[in-house]
């Protein structure tokens, strides 16, 4: 039988060790909430007890900590950016004041922009995927080899990303094919990384991007195109990172609005996708060799949300659905497989 050790606080986060698991492995389970960290901040994280050479064995953090206990010094740069983050903000809007005052035709583009990346998906959402929300979460998984991701992507005229997000449609087009249910374009979420070259490490950079996912479309291949030229003009628009422009006055309104505007927006998506890049060698934990990485992400107001996350040459996806709107979450995660592999049949 399984016995788990764990370590942390369940508001701020956990790390779990779970031993005893088939041919005498084992697995850890990292929880951190999303206040502190996006998916790239938690690979810098992971970075500290992670290592390339098996012989290094960090110790196992004591799980007998006494409550009340001084909590444990944060490791250097993790946390950091997201204190950071405000000062970044306040920055921002400085520039865009100025911005207005000596380029308004810049400000109105500005404007102009917000507008777009506000405004509802041009999509309605599936019946199917709006019934019994928040009842319960179901995890699955699926998986595949990058480099066959990468051919699919590259053979469709798209990237690994929108390889692995056309999978994901055909196989939300195959679940509701099968419950003979309507099925249009749906709206869907996709964080886009704002990280650059130089930025403090941990802290949330990332931005929503909203738009209509081409469920409709049965051909693989005109899928990723579609993607292709979707995400494309998402990531030029100009006020995608607007939150953090708001952000310092987001921090001076009651908590209760601000929560149920960000809910309200996040609601209006029937699938979140997100893609971290993992890390691309083979790498050691407590002196055994780490065999998956597996991401799982929240449900932001969204019915179903899959994480790509991939390392040492390989993808894996983690699955997390509301179990209201997917009566038989075994079949959708069978259906997400097949239209993962409909995608990766064009790279051979």
């Amino acid at each position: 039988m399984a016995s788990r050790r764990s370590t942390g606080h369940a508001r701020r986060g956990s790390l779990d060790l779970v031993e005893g698991l088939e041919d005498g492995k084992a697995a850890y389970v990292l929880v951190v909430h999303h206040c502190l960290m996006d998916g790239g901040a938690a690979q810098q994280l992971l970075a500290f007890v992670q290592n390339r050479d098996p012989d290094v064995r960090l110790p196992w953090p004591d799980a007998g900590a006494r409550p009340g206990a001084d909590p444990p010094r944060p490791l250097p740069g993790v946390f950091s950016g997201a204190v950071a983050t405000a000062g970044l903000a306040r920055r921002s809007v400085s520039l865009a004041t100025k911005a207005a005052r000596v380029r308004p035709r810049a400000a109105l583009g500005y404007a102009a922009s917000m507008a777009r990346v506000l405004a509802p998906p041009p999509a309605t959402p599936s019946p199917l995927m709006n019934r019994g929300r928040r009842v319960a979460w179901r995890f699955g998984t699926a998986e595949c080899e990058l480099a066959d991701l990468k051919a699919a992507g590259k053979a469709a005229g798209g990237t690994i990303n929108d390889a692995y997000v056309a999978g994901i449609l055909g196989g939300i087009r195959r679940y509701h094919l099968r419950a003979d249910a309507p099925l249009g374009d749906i709206p869907m979420s996709m964080p886009v990384s704002m990280r650059i070259e130089g930025d403090q490490s941990g802290g949330n950079r990332f931005a929503a991007a909203f738009f209509a996912g081409p469920t409709s479309v049965d051909d693989p291949v005109k899928r990723i195109q579609l993607l292709r030229k979707t995400v494309s003009r998402m990531q030029t628009e100009p006020a995608l990172d607007f939150f953090s422009v708001l952000l310092p006055v987001a921090n001076r309104v009651p908590q209760a609005l601000t929560a149920g505007a960000f809910i309200a927006m996040q609601a209006r998506a029937d699938l979140t996708v997100s893609n971290v890049p993992g890390v691309p060698w083979g790498i050691h934990m407590a002196g055994s060799r780490v065999e998956r990485m597996l991401c799982f992400g929240a449900l932001p107001g969204s019915a179903l949300t899959t994480v790509l996350c991939s390392y040492d040459g390989h993808c894996s996806i983690g699955i997390n659905c509301d179990g209201g709107s997917f009566a038989e979450p075994d079949l959708l995660f069978s259906d997400l497989q097949e239209g993962l592999d409909e995608v990766l049949a064009l790279g051979s």
